[in-house]
């Protein structure tokens, strides 16, 4: 996915639903393929020349990276981790030519942060159909681990055997981004670039459910929206 970069350090910390529920992987449910959370990119500075997801100017957020970030995190570091096959991967790594994106810079707290809200990005789905007899792959030993963290595959059968096994499905994020460079005794005090990423999304197959559904997704988007804010003024000591 990063064949053009120098290599970087990709940290996460995410929620996504409760495991008992099997919700991730229902695609009946608002938390759906979702996730909330924050990532933190490091990379060293004097490979780098920039900080990840911005151009060299160190202010200009790089779309095509956070686009290809996210990817990354749906697509490999999560799905194919469940047990999703490759093959299933591979179409969806591209850029999506209907995704749409809007940037703006915010202050919040003492700290100016870019605001990015993206719509239509496709990702793949965890999703099994067992009416037609599908179970997951452990594409590798920490498999078995992620379906326990994420939620076992939710057991789907008539009526909906009109659905694909592992479907695709459109994302909307929103994501505060913010840069900062510095020494980082983790990498022997050499100088990094640090990239801060906090992010909340929802899946559009839930909201083209209808009316009802598009109204409740976009208000659980603007609830990830205030708690990152709230963790931001009040919490985030980047």
């Amino acid at each position: 996915m990063f064949p053009d970069t120098p290599p970087f350090t990709f940290n996460v910390s995410f929620s996504c639903a409760d495991p008992k529920t099997r919700s991730y992987t229902n695609p009946d449910s608002h938390w759906f393929n979702v996730f909330f959370g924050y990532y933190e990119i490091d990379a060293l500075a004097k490979d780098w020349k920039r900080p990840f997801g911005y151009e060299s100017n160190s202010s200009t957020v790089k779309i095509d990276e956070v686009l290809r970030l996210g990817k990354s995190d749906w697509n490999y570091f999560s799905n194919y981790m469940y047990g999703v096959p490759e093959s299933h991967i591979l179409p969806l790594n591209g850029p999506d030519p209907d995704t749409t994106y809007t940037i703006e810079k915010v202050k919040i707290g003492s700290k100016v942060w870019d605001k990015i809200v993206i719509n239509h990005i496709t990702v793949v789905s965890a999703f099994m159909n067992y009416w037609r007899s599908y179970f997951p792959y452990n594409n590798n030993i920490f498999s078995p681990i992620v379906r326990a963290v994420y939620g076992k595959p939710y057991h789907y059968f008539a009526p909906f055997g009109n659905l694909e096994n592992f479907f695709p499905v459109k994302v909307t994020a929103i994501i505060y981004m913010s840069q900062v460079k510095m020494k980082d005794p983790y990498f022997k005090n050499k100088e990094i670039y640090k990239t801060y990423m906090m992010g909340g999304t929802i899946n559009e197959h839930y909201s083209n459910k209808g009316e009802a559904e598009r109204q409740f997704n976009q208000e659980f988007l603007e609830a990830q929206n205030q708690s990152i804010i709230r963790f931001l003024q009040n919490d985030f000591k980047g």
